[in-house]
């Protein structure tokens, strides 16, 4: 049975449209959106997205309308988010909305303002991490708040294929706040060891709506690239060996764990945040622990990276392991699907690959 699935995010420090995560790049709570639109419309189900859309428009069967051309809708499920700028959904409580079911997506730990004026059936979170804070911080009934991980997308990294990755390139894919100076030092202490080591950054201060700009001053063996599409990041991950996500902020769910397993580039991460949900040490990734910020925490990464590389068959072991656990976007949006036809009434069986 088709739905109409509704998504709602009243966010306009980006403009966006379905094209933008591929021919762009962008943060990942509109990435996620994006992914997610498209994986309902693949199912068979009536999608419109609004948002901080330029034009009225479909693309991969999904409808995107602008903000101010939307005044509301009977959907049979609402998906409302917020994950940047003001992080405010009070816009929604005046629309004529009418769902038989709501959902609110958050990406985040920030409770989103005008939530206590939404009739939320459901809070969907990206780890176990977030949905903590969520019941104890939101006041929010654990049985109200499920979790269901960002996937990858499909089309982008399937099927996995053999290819020729650097043993010595390095990836760092993320807002330059979180950990860009430690994967700097971790770099350089590789290149006292081989000169071959290099760092390639992709992403920038653009993937939250801030200006790009290339920096003049990189450390040597950097490569800075900016915000590139999906297709570029997904190419670059299957041939780069580690990926550096060392950070002492505390991470909700960032995409590129899936996306970095599934192309077999090893997360190289702190333990904070989603991330020892997701990284178990030296079985899909490495876990480093201790203050990213510390010379100490940057010589243990740098010996791990090291230890590996001596260790081939424990190597080829984690990027075997790390690329057959993530869900495609279609996996998560096919357990998504049966969720609200049990609640619907359409159905009783539940799948339990990425909801829980």
């Amino acid at each position: 049975m088709s739905l109409r699935v509704l998504f709602y995010c009243p966010d306009q420090h980006i403009e966006y449209d379905g094209r933008t995560p591929d021919e762009r790049g962008v943060g990942g709570g509109i990435t996620a959106r994006v992914r997610m639109s498209r994986a309902l419309a693949r199912a068979g189900h009536d999608v419109v997205h609004v948002g901080n859309c330029p034009r009225r428009q479909i693309f991969d069967g999904v409808e995107y309308v602008p903000l101010e051309a939307f005044a509301g809708a009977s959907p049979d499920v609402l998906i409302l988010q917020s994950s940047g700028g003001a992080l405010d959904l009070s816009p929604a409580t005046k629309l004529d909305l009418r769902p038989r079911h709501t959902i609110l997506w958050v990406q985040g730990t920030d409770r989103p303002g005008g939530v206590e004026g939404l009739p939320i059936d459901v809070i969907v979170a990206p780890s176990r991490f977030v949905k903590d804070i969520v019941t104890a911080e939101w006041a929010m009934p654990a049985s109200q708040v499920v979790v269901s991980y960002n996937g990858y997308e499909a089309s982008l990294f399937d099927p996995v294929r053999p290819i020729e990755r650097d043993p010595y390139r390095l990836i760092y894919c993320s807002h330059p706040s979180k950990g860009l100076q430690p994967a700097y030092e971790v770099l350089n202490l590789l290149r006292q060891e081989d000169a071959r080591y290099n760092l390639q950054v992709l992403g920038g201060v653009g993937l939250w709506g801030g200006k790009n700009e290339s920096p003049t001053d990189l450390p040597a063996g950097v490569e800075y690239h900016g915000l590139v599409g999906q297709q570029e990041l997904s190419d670059a991950l299957r041939i780069s060996a580690f990926c550096m996500q060392l950070q002492n902020r505390l991470e909700p769910g960032a995409l590129v764990v899936a996306e970095a397993k599934r192309a077999g580039c090893l997360l190289v991460t702190s333990a904070v945040g989603v991330f020892p949900e997701q990284v178990t040490d030296e079985v899909n990734g490495l876990l480093v622990d201790g203050d990213a910020f510390d010379p100490s925490t940057w010589g243990r990464a740098a010996a791990r990276i090291l230890a590996c590389q001596r260790d081939p068959i424990l190597l080829e072991r984690m990027r075997q392991r790390a690329q057959v656990e993530p869900a495609s976007w279609d996996e998560i949006a096919a357990d998504w699907i049966e969720d609200w036809q049990r609640r619907l009434g359409y159905g009783q069986r539940l799948r339990t690959a990425s909801w829980r």
